[in-house]
């Protein structure tokens, strides 16, 4: 039986809250006869459950998956977080006496990319495959998003990391095919790169619980509200400053923004929306009922600054929940390459441009019912054949046979 092991921090589940792309890529690889393992911090700021982890670490199984929680402390800022990020890297070192059956496959998933330089040495050790995963391009999105990023030595030892994994990986893992045009740059080797986007799971069970975002948007709509929604991370990151200038300049129309998630902007959101009435906050909706709260809106809104590694490095998992709601969606993103406009669901607009997004809202708020449920189509068609995690785990299982017929050459 095959054995492929991730190293991400900030791992999570269905029942611990997100990030979710290590739990569907591991699962995939379960239902197809391999083991999977995934290592992975006890606290993350993204998750919403934290397990229990009394000792230096502890191992749970999930759905088949087995997890092993790395003890780190609690943080609330970036030192802290540096803090954590030290403790993580340190009791990796555990893995050496926790995993004593062979691996195949080890995953280093990043952010951030300090891990690459133990799973070396472990993938050595164990001699197995060595993949490096950017889910984004750091330190870049450090560098482009903060003030002083430049300055900041952590930065700087993830840049050094980031390089150490273009030359050391057996192959490099992105959810963008545009981050070659990047990582060649900084001694990728092309034949070693591959692209496996993010996705939605098409068949999971829902909650049959009705989430109360679901019956604000109702009630709206029975006032003849027509009903923008978000959801994910409340962060200025993805745009919503500009969405939030957006519903101040359509005040006074008949549309209604409905925001759901949690996060560091959520407080200043929260005082936007105590000035604005077409502006609604409805705290994070649990994965179950996510599809309810969002089938209940009209259009679905995503975005990211306007940042160059954002256009290269980053695939957005929320526009996929939308896709599985049948939404249409409004994609404020630099890159033209848009899966919005691939799939013909919805319309992209530029970001950072809250001008560009209110003539978006108004284009679709007075398009005909059908062209709307035409477009959610097209979107939920689109995500069956290239973004499910059935699709999903066959690239990572031709991936897995590519680097066996390598070894088995040299």
């Amino acid at each position: 039986m095959k054995h492929a092991l991730i190293v991400n921090h900030n791992a999570g589940s269905p029942y611990h809250g997100p990030n979710f792309r290590s739990y569907y890529a591991a699962l995939g690889w379960v239902k197809n006869g391999m083991k999977a393992t995934i290592v992975c911090s006890s606290f993350s700021h993204k998750l919403k459950s934290l397990p229990q982890v009394d000792n230096d670490y502890a191992i749970e199984v999930i759905d088949g998956i087995r997890y092993i929680w790395i003890k780190t402390d609690p943080f609330s800022s970036n030192f802290g977080r540096l803090r954590n990020y030290i403790q993580f890297n340190r009791q990796l070192n555990l893995l050496r006496h926790i995993v004593e059956e062979p691996i195949d496959y080890i995953v280093c998933s990043s952010p951030p990319p300090f891990w690459i330089w133990f799973c070396k040495r472990f993938a050595l050790s164990k001699r197995a495959s060595l993949i490096f995963e950017a889910r984004d391009l750091w330190p870049d999105v450090i560098f482009e998003t903060t003030r002083f990023g430049v300055l900041n030595p952590a930065a700087w030892i993830m840049k050094a990391a980031e390089i150490h994994a273009y030359k050391c990986a057996d192959c490099v893992v992105s959810v963008n095919e545009s981050a070659i045009k990047i990582m060649q740059s900084r001694g990728l080797s092309p034949s070693r790169f591959y692209a496996i986007p993010n996705g939605a799971s098409i068949n999971e069970n829902t909650s049959g619980t009705e989430p109360g975002g679901a019956v604000l948007c109702q009630r709206l709509k029975k006032q003849g509200r027509f009903v923008v929604g978000y959801s994910g991370a409340l962060s200025k990151v993805y745009g919503l400053s500009y969405l939030v200038k957006a519903a101040e300049a359509l005040k006074n129309e008949e549309i209604a923004f409905v925001l759901a998630g949690a996060g560091e902007y959520e407080k200043e959101l929260r005082v936007a929306a105590e000035k604005l009435p077409n502006l609604h906050l409805v705290g994070w909706v649990p994965k179950e009922q996510l599809q309810g709260f969002l089938r209940s809106v009209d259009i679905c809104f995503a975005g990211l600054l306007n940042i160059r590694s954002f256009a290269f490095g980053s695939d957005s998992t929320k526009i996929y929940e939308y896709m599985k709601a049948s939404k249409p969606v409004l994609h404020a993103i630099s890159n033209e390459d848009s899966t919005v406009v691939k799939a013909d669901c919805g319309i992209r607009v530029a970001p950072e441009d809250s001008e560009a997004l209110v003539h978006g809202i108004r284009r679709l708020a007075g398009a005909k019912p059908e062209e709307l449920a035409a477009m959610g189509m097209r979107g939920l068609e689109y995500l069956r054949k290239n973004r499910g995690y059935d699709v999903l785990t066959q690239k990572w299982l031709h991936l897995f046979s590519s680097l066996d017929e390598q070894n088995q050459s040299k």
